[in-house]
Parts: C-alpha cells; sequence; structure tokens
C-alpha cells in the first residue's frame, strides 16, 4: 500500500471562494494604503499571503491553500473576515456585496460560535454532504434566529431541521 500524499489537489468547487479570497486580499491592501485599515508600516507594492493569513487568524500555508481552491476557509476565519468587514455571505456563495455596509458587521462572536459549533457537529453527526452555499445558508439563517431568540435548544432544533432539509437538495 503506496503512502498517501499530503498534497491538497485543487478542487473546482472551491474555485470561486478562492476568487474572492484574493479579491479580499487585494482589497484589504487598498484599503490599507487608503488608512482606512491600520497595518503596519513598509507594505511593499501588494499584501503577501503571510500578511494576510496574519490578518484572517490562520498561517500563511492555510491562506495559500484557501487561495488556491485546495480548501474552504475555517470558520475562525470567516470571523476574522467579518471583522474586517467583508460578508461571509459573499465570500462562501458570491451573493450579496463584498463589504458590509459601516455598521452592518457588529458581530456577537459568542453567537457566532455557538452557531458555527452546532451546525458543524450536526453535520459531523448526520453524516451530511453539504456544498459550502449549503453551510453557509444554514450558519446565516441560525445566526440572524439565534441572535433574537439566544435559545440553545430550539438553535439546536432548527440547525437539526436545515441540515435535513439542506441534505435532501434543499440547499445543495
Amino acid at each position: 500500500m503506496e503512502p498517501k500524499s499530503k498534497i491538497k489537489e485543487k478542487n473546482p468547487e472551491f474555485q470561486g471562494v478562492a476568487d474572492r479570497l484574493l479579491q479580499i486580499r487585494n482589497d484589504v491592501f487598498v484599503r490599507a494604503t487608503n488608512r482606512e485599515i491600520g497595518l503596519k508600516d513598509g507594505l511593499g507594492n501588494k499584501l503577501t499571503q503571510a500578511e494576510m493569513a496574519n490578518l484572517a487568524n490562520c498561517k500563511a500555508p492555510t491562506w495559500a491553500e484557501y487561495e488556491s481552491a485546495k480548501a474552504l476557509p475555517a470558520p475562525k476565519v470567516i470571523q476574522a473576515l467579518i471583522e474586517l468587514g467583508y460578508d461571509a455571505n459573499w465570500i462562501l456563495c458570491g451573493k450579496g456585496q463584498m463589504r458590509l455596509a459601516d455598521g452592518d458587521w457588529t458581530l456577537n462572536k459568542i453567537a457566532l460560535n455557538t452557531v458555527i459549533q452546532a451546525v458543524m457537529t450536526e453535520i459531523e453527526k448526520t453524516g451530511a454532504k453539504l456544498s459550502p452555499v449549503g453551510i453557509s445558508g444554514i450558519i446565516g439563517v441560525a445566526y440572524d434566529s439565534y441572535r433574537k431568540n439566544d435559545d440553545v435548544t430550539a438553535l439546536a432544533t432548527q440547525v437539526g431541521q436545515l441540515v435535513v432539509i439542506a441534505s435532501m437538495g434543499g440547499q445543495q
């Protein structure tokens, strides 16, 4: 039996997300140049993957995998990008605007982490095979609901229902 290669293959399904992450890296550079976002002085003529990885709460090789369509961004990376003012729905699905409107991105980190954990746990528990669009849709709906109700029991029930619906083709 041959050992498995640790080199990840490019996944064509991730290409849209990869393209949008590169757009974000370029936009962060422009915003830093215009002093909209504070970054260390001494930026060259572009923002490197390592610099972007630092802002996105991940390691440079991981960010490189995201930009080359070899992996999807982890929830903590999406959260960091939201905090920089980028829309998670746009990142994962290509829908809406790249940047959140001022004031729209006040994020309840505890609520978002609770929702992401509930969604990922349910997906793992059920073995559901969902696309990035399906997963982000579930997270978005559940997050909005949870912020309004703050009810963990209702969240678990809702996430369970949403995962079942999505796995039957409603969000894939």
